[in-house]
């Protein structure tokens, strides 16, 4: 998805058509004269619909706009919070989410709706960056799942409530005379509660426009903070080359 953004972007700038293609010879084998009958896989909607969308892009002159409007709002649909109080931010400030169950917050035996909610929201951060950090920690959970953790997703579900027609917008500039790639890199020394490593993270712009992005958990320890700060430059790094 990040080349897909880039190439986009690059578009944009340098006002060049684009055009969505699609491969015929992707199945080289020869025509079959019997009918052939695939079955829906699990978990997709068998209510089928030829104008169902995944990631809709919009044109505003020499604008392209990128959102999962659509699939956000069947989202909150499929789990009946259309009519939710949206909230203003993803998670509540302070949250941290631990491992550990206690009295205050038990287990719940629900983990596939859990599963399959994340699953969704991680789809959902290839146009909505802004709650890749939260889906990050709500996917450390699969498989021992407390109830501050499903709370925490709700909370999630209540902010895109509010924000279902945000995207990525990638914008033509006439003053912008060559590609400027800008990147801003930041990391979290001991910030993860079970190991006490720490967490880096960057972000990556074109010409303005946010092409790619990851916060990521590492399994090594490091003696202060700035040699996390260091590594997490360096992650940038690779990322731009």
């Amino acid at each position: 998805m990040s080349t897909v953004r880039c190439l986009i972007d690059v578009t944009v700038k340098n006002k060049w058509p684009l055009f969505p293609l699609d491969v015929n010879n992707a199945f080289l084998y020869g025509e079959l004269e019997e009918d052939v009958y695939m079955r829906i896989p699990e978990g997709y909607d068998s209510k089928f619909n030829e104008n169902k969308v995944c990631i809709k892009l919009l044109e505003y002159g020499y604008d392209i706009f990128l959102s999962q409007r659509n699939y956000c709002i069947e989202l909150l649909h499929e789990l009946s919070m259309l009519g939710c109080k949206p909230t203003s931010i993803p998670v509540e400030p302070n949250i941290v989410l631990y491992f550990k169950f206690c009295d205050e917050d038990p287990p719940l035996n629900n983990i596939t709706t859990y599963q399959n909610l994340v699953g969704k929201l991680i789809y959902l951060t290839h146009t909505t960056p802004d709650i890749a950090y939260y889906v990050h920690c709500l996917s450390q959970h699969m498989h021992a799942l407390l109830k501050s953790h499903l709370q925490a997703a709700f909370n999630v579900l209540r902010y895109l409530k509010g924000s279902t027609g945000k995207g990525l917008m990638y914008t033509y500039s006439p003053n912008s005379s060559s590609d400027e790639m800008v990147a801003y890199a930041d990391s979290n020394w001991a910030k993860c509660p079970k190991t006490e490593k720490y967490v880096s993270s960057y972000s990556v712009f074109l010409n303005g426009c946010l092409i790619s992005w990851k916060s990521e958990n590492h399994a090594t320890l490091l003696k202060s903070s700035t040699e996390a700060e260091y590594r997490s430059m360096a992650f940038a790094s690779c990322e731009i080359v």
